[in-house]
Parts: structure tokens; sequence; C-alpha cells
């Protein structure tokens, strides 16, 4: 979704349509875009007087890193200058080019013969950080890293084996489907692309996340004819989802609560 410091685009590349910015629509709670099988481009613009830093994530794959994506302060990160725009069109597998992006479907896709978390299919994603002041005293922390912060993640997917044909559970819908079906980004041809490393912020924090959903052409027709609810969308960033410590059967040790109807009075010895 965009707002009015930032705007998330995408390009098509497909023949027909090359260079042209595909239209948003608001539905289901979520600024959402519909696509063919066609090569495509991100567009990251910052409208702001100020440097920031990003991460960009498809389908909860970190574009820069190839990891599952999260929303903590790492190293590799993208700059993006006052009011400028950050473009990425592929995969970058080095930094002369790569794999371009492209819708197709799920058994296809980046996420899939990677971490292989689909709780984030459909969502491209970017996390905005912005210079932080200095931390004194007291340090706070959110899921594992100093000064950050994270959303949470629904819509639990994953990907289960029947016959040998891999199928896309969604428990919050109830749809099985098979993943031939539902669209993800792929690895395309290879397509020049050259990346520079410059220095990034003093002390990046993590401030917002803006996010655009895709789903098939005719998909966001059907969407667009009926009335749509808005619904809890994910993050675009399942490595946030990081739960505390299992300490399994450890017997947890101390005074019981007592339950008694009346007080009880002791003295110890």
């Amino acid at each position: 979704m965009s707002n009015s410091n930032y705007t998330l685009e995408i390009v098509s590349h497909h023949p027909d349509f090359n260079g042209k910015t595909l239209k948003q629509f608001y539905v289901d709670g979520i600024n959402t875009v519909g696509s063919f099988e066609e090569e495509f481009e991100i567009r990251f613009k910052n409208h702001t007087n100020q440097k920031i830093q990003i991460k960009l994530a498809i389908d909860g794959v970190d574009i820069f890193s190839g990891k599952k994506a999260d929303t903590q302060v790492s190293k590799d990160m993208w700059v993006v200058n006052a009011y400028a725009t950050l473009s990425l069109k592929a995969w970058p597998e080095n930094s002369q080019g790569g794999a371009a992006f492209i819708f197709t479907s799920a058994n296809n896709s980046v996420a899939v013969h990677t971490h292989g978390d689909l709780s984030s299919r459909g969502i491209i994603a970017a996390a905005v950080f912005i210079e932080g002041p200095k931390i004194i005293n007291q340090p706070y922390y959110v899921r594992g890293k100093l000064g950050s912060s994270s959303s949470t993640i629904v819509n639990d997917v994953s990907c289960i084996t029947t016959n040998n044909s891999c199928y896309f559970n969604n428990d919050v819908v109830g749809s099985s489907e098979p993943l031939e079906q539902l669209v993800s980004v792929g690895a395309g041809n290879l397509v020049d692309q050259k990346i520079s490393y410059v220095a990034g912020l003093n002390k990046p924090v993590f401030t917002e996340t803006v996010r655009v959903r895709y789903v098939w052409w005719n998909e966001l027709q059907e969407k667009l004819r009926n009335y749509t609810v808005v619904e809890t969308q994910p993050s675009g960033f399942p490595g946030d989802n990081v739960h505390g410590i299992n300490l399994g059967n450890t017997p947890r040790l101390g005074h019981q609560k007592r339950i008694a109807q009346t007080p009880m009075s002791y003295s110890r010895v």
C-alpha cells in the first residue's frame, strides 16, 4: 500500500503493456494489482527529504539475500536517497544482473524453491528504515532485535503433498488449491541490473511497511465484481514470526497459587 511518503509500484514488461504501471485497486483491505504471466519491475519511490534504507520482499523472500524476509536491521539493505526512486527488475544473482521477476504459477516460484514458506505468497513489500536516535540506558527488544518493530503474521499457509502433487492449504478461508493454479513470482530470463555499494544510515530503525498484493487478472476482475470486505493480509516478512524458546517438559518450580476460602497466616521459624 502506498502513502504520502513512499510509493510502491509494479511496472509490466509484458509485450503488450511494456513499461506501463499496473493500476492498483483497493480490495480485501490492501492495494492489489492484476497480473498475467509476465515479467515485471518494482519501483519504490521516496517522497521525503531524508535518505532511507529499505528491505524488499516478494512472497516473503528477501530480494537482496534470497532468505526468508524479516524487518530486522542488517547490512544487506537497499539505499534510497531523498526524492529518489529504486527500480529493480531481477533477482540479483550478482552485481551485474540476475533472473527477471516473472509472475508465474506457484509451483515455479522462488519462495517454494528456497525457504518454502508460502505464508506471504502474493505480497510485494518494502520495509522502510530511517535514521534513528541513539539508544540510552534501557534498550528495547522486539522479537530479538534491538530497536525494531514488526507485524504479526497471519494467514498461516503450508504446502501439503498428496499423491506427488503439492497443494496450497489456507486454513483461514478453508480452501485448498493446486500450486499450478496460484500466482507467485519466479525466476525469468537473465537481465542486466547493475548494483553498486554505498554507505547506509548510521543507526537505521524500522519505521513502517509498504505493501502491494498481486493476483491473477481474472481473479481481480472477479473480486471487483463482488463486494469485498477488509481482510487481514500477510505482512510480507515471515521471518518476523519468531516465538520465544520452547522449554519442553521442564518442570515449573515455585510456590503454587493457593485457592483457600479463608485467609491463612503462618510464621517461618
